[in-house]
């Protein structure tokens, strides 16, 4: 698996980034790409990310880039997090899992989009998806 190096700008420490399975991209304006994990080994903040220039935001899966999911956000305010999960804590079940959050917030709106662990996407218009 390739290695990605996060410079600290402030200190100038090299730090390794551990692959996600899903990762951010952004296609700019000008017909550029920003991605999470750069092609050249370098991982991305996403405060590096110039909202004021993003045409769309994708979240693709690092193993194979065909899968992904896009949005338009015409100007409105990206987010992205994560949200984990651990069921059956403490017990020889336990399992653990990671839900990637995405969307955008405008004006009138806020679109909430989750890559559940199956790889199914939902949407809704606000924070209201139960995670278990």
């Amino acid at each position: 698996m390739q290695k990605f190096i996060y410079e600290n700008k402030e200190t100038g420490e090299k730090i390794e980034a551990t692959p996600e399975k899903w990762a951010w991209g952004i296609v700019y304006k000008d017909g550029t790409e920003f991605k999470q994990f750069g092609d050249d080994g370098t991982f991305h903040k996403f405060a590096e990310i110039n909202q004021k220039e993003v045409e769309t935001f994708v979240m693709y899966m690092l193993e194979d880039t065909a899968k992904l999911f896009a949005i338009n956000p015409n100007g409105s305010q990206i987010f992205h997090f994560y949200r984990n999960t651990v069921t059956d804590a403490g017990t020889e079940n336990e399992k653990r899992s990671r839900v990637y959050v995405f969307g955008f917030k405008g004006k009138d709106e806020t679109i909430y989009n989750y890559i559940m662990p199956d790889n199914k996407c939902i949407s809704t218009r606000g924070d209201n998806l139960i995670i278990k």
